[in-house]
């Protein structure tokens, strides 16, 4: 009996031993599970992190490498041209006529003076604005719109206006009317005391001042040359004829005309535009007139009436 006791005592030890180290390997196990479960979720963590951080870094470097005339605007507050465009030699330009544009034998600048005959004044515009010799080897890149930097005069802040000068945008010319800021030199009499005059030497002597002058133009091409912004424009002029409109704002203006009839064109810096103003065709007095509408000064679509292409015989 003694020795049966005994034998069973071994066999229960045994069997709480076999017991013990079950749970104890099931323990390591779970403990292994959960390392490894650890290990492979950091791992996968770190991969991520890398893989945000190299997206991050080239999406920076495509920033840079690449911005939108909105966004040099926007962090410049200047002007800026739309970055593609079409690239003519000006040694072409200069050189091509207009009858030989209709052979379309001469690339771009071919097509170009076929759908706006005007630019044929471009080079003695551009030549007059530079001031200086223009090189054979140069070459002028025409945009389709640009984005201004506008000072309006209800707000100290500066607003982004998109501006077009394209003979076809969806299926219609758009050529955008700006305003200028020019200066004009006025006679003055100096500030002083009055007093009766004796005679017509006693008067005294204007004195010559400049003063800042709004003027108003319609953007034909937007170009880049020589690393400079340039638009060549065609003036209005303001209609000396009033009436009741004028009372409330509404100029008028007229095609600008140089002293044979011709259209007056210019070349100006795309800083010297203040910003754009809504133009519309006054048709009671006729074509080639027009109004400014002091209350509208953006426009979201081209004007299929009224504002059409320059005939060839400018």
């Amino acid at each position: 009996m003694q020795a049966q006791g005994s034998l069973q005592g071994n066999e229960q030890a045994h069997e709480a031993r076999r017991l013990h180290d079950r749970d104890r390997e099931c323990e390591l196990i779970f403990r292994l599970q959960d390392y490894l479960f650890l290990s492979l979720t950091q791992v996968r963590r770190s991969r991520f992190r890398s893989v945000a951080k190299i997206e991050l870094e080239k999406d920076q470097v495509m920033a840079r490498q690449y911005q939108t005339a909105f966004m040099l605007a926007a962090s410049s507050s200047q002007s800026q041209l739309y970055r593609n465009g079409m690239r003519i030699e000006w040694q072409r330009l200069d050189t091509i006529q207009p009858s030989a544009a209709a052979g379309g034998s001469d690339g771009n600048a071919a097509d170009l003076l076929r759908v706006q005959p005007e630019v044929r004044h471009l080079p003695h515009a551009l030549r007059a604005h530079i001031q200086d010799p223009v090189s054979p080897s140069s070459t002028l890149e025409i945009v389709k719109a640009g984005v201004l930097c506008s000072q309006v005069e209800w707000s100290a802040e500066r607003h982004l206006q998109t501006v077009h000068a394209c003979p076809e945008v969806w299926q219609a010319p758009w050529f955008d009317s700006v305003s200028v800021i020019g200066t004009e030199e006025v006679q003055r009499l100096p500030q002083g005391r009055r007093r009766r005059r004796r005679s017509e030497a006693d008067d005294p002597a204007p004195v010559p001042t400049t003063r800042e002058v709004e003027w108003y133009c319609q953007l034909r091409l937007l170009f880049r040359f020589e690393g400079k912004q340039m638009a060549f424009v065609r003036w209005y002029v303001v209609d000396p004829r009033a009436g009741i409109l004028e009372s409330y704002g509404c100029k008028g203006l007229k095609w600008e005309t140089v002293a044979n009839g011709s259209p007056r064109y210019d070349v100006i810096d795309l800083d010297m535009i203040k910003r754009m103003v809504y133009v519309v065709p006054d048709f009671s007095k006729g074509e080639g007139f027009f109004r400014l509408n002091p209350w509208k000064w953006d426009r979201g679509e081209p004007c299929k009436k009224g504002v059409t292409p320059v005939a060839a015989d400018d």
